[in-house]
């Protein structure tokens, strides 16, 4: 990745951009549930979560996003996402590794990513960047409704 990108925390302020790049980059999100303006504000404002972002240039253009997650056992990747046009020049893995840093200086131990089966790119991504795939693992979730 060259000087004109920066990985930085973002803010409650940066959430209208992080929403529309998750969107402009494909990335599929709840607006509704989870991903929504009001739940987004709760998590900024925790200890366990960090949401990063990727600027580009000197207007800061933001470019890519990632969301650790720390559950106390282990760290979690979520929401890792990059502009079509900033793909291929090392913005994700810069990303994936502030946000490694983060989780490791917290004690984890253990990083997790889940990807949704089809997602090639990902895939290739994931173990481009030294994660190992477990096929051993079943995913269960029990949701109150379909955007949580």
């Amino acid at each position: 990745m060259n000087s004109d990108y920066r990985i930085l925390p973002l803010t409650i302020q940066d959430i209208p951009r992080m929403l529309d790049l998750w969107e402009k980059a494909g990335l599929p999100f709840k607006p509704q549930g989870r991903d929504s303006l009001s739940e987004i504000q709760r998590q900024m404002r925790t200890d366990t979560v960090i949401f990063l972002g990727a600027l580009f240039g000197k207007n800061d253009d933001l470019v890519g996003t990632v969301v650790g997650t720390d559950d106390g056992r282990k760290g979690y990747l979520n929401r890792l996402a990059v502009l079509p046009d900033h793909r291929g020049k090392g913005v994700g893995s810069a990303l994936l590794k502030k946000c490694e840093l983060w989780l490791r200086q917290r004690g984890r131990g253990i990083i997790t990513a889940l990807v949704e089966e089809g997602n090639d790119a990902s895939f290739e991504f994931m173990r481009g960047n030294e994660y190992e795939e477990h096929r051993d693992i079943v995913y269960f979730t029990k949701r109150d409704n379909p955007d949580v």
